[in-house]
C-alpha cells in the first residue's frame, strides 16, 4: 500500500484526545473523563472558540476512553475559515493555540 497514503484536509479543523500508550495498558482498562476543546483567540486570552459557541452552554465533555475506544473528539469542530481570518484574531504568526 504504499504510495496509496495522503493527508485529508477539509474545511475543517478536527481536534481529538487519545490516550497516550493506550496498547501498553492492561486487558481491560477504562477511565473516565471529563474534557473541554477550545482555541484561544491570540489578542484576548478571555476569547475562545469553543463547542460551547454551538450548543450555548459551558460544555465539558464527558467520555469512559478502554482500549476499544481509546480516542473522541470532533472531526468538523472549527471552519478553517474561522483561524484563518485575521481579523478574528485566532492565528498570530502562523501560529493557533488549541487547549483541552
Amino acid at each position: 500500500m504504499a504510495g496509496l497514503w495522503f493527508i485529508q484536509v477539509d474545511h475543517f479543523l478536527s481536534v481529538f484526545l487519545d490516550v497516550a500508550n493506550s496498547y501498553g495498558q492492561p486487558d481491560g482498562w477504562s477511565r473516565y473523563a471529563g474534557f473541554s476543546f477550545s482555541v484561544v483567540h491570540q489578542m484576548n486570552d478571555r476569547i475562545r472558540y469553543s463547542m460551547s459557541m454551538f450548543c450555548k452552554l459551558n460544555l465539558t465533555l464527558h467520555y469512559q476512553f478502554s482500549a476499544k475506544h481509546p480516542d473522541w473528539g470532533f472531526w468538523n469542530f472549527i471552519p478553517l475559515s474561522e483561524p484563518r481570518d485575521p481579523d478574528r484574531g485566532f492565528l498570530l504568526d502562523d501560529t493557533l493555540i488549541e487547549e483541552v
